[in-house]
Formats: structure tokens, C-alpha cells, sequence
């Protein structure tokens, strides 16, 4: 599916059922493909997410007009 929001940045996002959102996520991180750039995670998985580098700070990228037009 694709939305256009007022930054005018087009996103592109999947709907994935619950009860294989995880692991999907997990083989993409895994596989360090282009997918996904922005992914949810839980109190047990942020654990498995942040110890091999798979999450950042999303202010810096934000708040950089060369990456984003959005402004905080």
C-alpha cells in the first residue's frame, strides 16, 4: 500500500497479522535487507533488536532537512 503524508514523502507499508509480525521482522533484520526502515517491537523484543545495532534514534534523521522535510 502506498500513502502520501503532508511532508509529501511518499511511505510504503504492509500490513503483516500478528501472529507472524515478529518473526517476519526478524528475518528481514537478519537478513540485512532494505526492509524495513521503520519496524515496531515489543519490551522483549527491543532487547533482540538493540544489541546488534538494528535500532537509532529517529530524532537526528528527523530533524535533518537533507534526509526529511518534516519539521519538529
Amino acid at each position: 500500500m502506498k500513502s502520501e503524508a503532508a511532508t509529501g514523502i511518499n511511505v510504503n507499508f504492509a500490513i503483516t497479522p500478528e501472529e507472524n509480525y515478529f518473526d517476519k521482522v526478524t528475518i528481514s533484520l537478519n537478513s540485512r535487507s532494505d526492509d524495513p526502515d521503520l519496524f515496531m517491537s515489543g519490551a522483549y523484543q527491543i532487547w533482540e533488536s538493540a544489541v546488534p545495532g538494528y535500532v537509532q534514534e529517529s530524532d537526528p534523521f528527523v530533524n535533518d532537512s537533507n534526509l526529511t522535510a518534516c519539521r519538529t
